[in-house]
């Protein structure tokens, strides 16, 4: 909430891509909007187009953004995406 500006009870689109190298699961992408952003999201396939061009032609355009790249445990969902082993 911090991060985002908002309140804790605040509503956050949340979107999870999975990202292909040589069409195999190699990462995982999850990217935090605003509601009032993200709700724009629901209308499109979010792997069919350039996110940030789209929400930009939405009047959103991203003057911010924050990169974190980790390796972490893969949970059941992470692991089911990425066609490993939990906790790979």
């Amino acid at each position: 909430a911090e991060l985002l500006g908002v309140s804790p009870d605040d509503i956050i689109v949340s979107v999870v891509r999975l990202r292909l190298l040589d069409g195999r699961p190699t990462m995982l992408e999850r990217l935090f909007f605003t509601e009032d952003v993200g709700r724009a999201l629901f209308a499109v396939d979010p792997d069919e187009i350039s996110i940030t061009e789209y929400l930009g032609s939405r009047g959103h355009p991203i003057v911010g953004l924050q990169h974190q790249i980790d390796a972490v445990a893969a949970d059941e969902q992470d692991a089911a995406l990425l066609q490993v082993p939990q906790g790979t």
